[in-house]
């Protein structure tokens, strides 16, 4: 969610009018979120964004399920289901 947050955040920052543009977000791409086509999909960006929450809590937890849940501020169950969604189970 952090890398979520701060893309967006600079985002913000870099757009010029009142509207975040695509431009505005791809200037900080990494070429496994977004499309080649130029448009973003935000759901990918948040699931990418999540996973990657997931596994870098996980790694510093050493895969103490429980612990990664609190740190990520979800409930157990919850975090079970998202290793399930993102094929981390």
């Amino acid at each position: 969610m952090r890398e979520l947050y701060s893309v967006m955040e600079r985002a913000c920052i870099d757009a010029r009018d009142e509207y975040i543009k695509p431009e505005n977000l791809l200037r900080f791409n990494d070429r496994n979120v977004f499309s080649t086509d130029n448009k973003v999909n935000l759901n990918e960006i948040r699931d990418k964004a999540e996973r990657n929450a997931i596994m870098n809590v996980l790694k510093k937890t050493n895969g103490n399920k429980s612990e990664a849940a609190k740190i990520l501020g979800i409930s157990r169950s919850t975090l079970y289901v998202k290793l399930k969604q993102f094929n981390l189970a």
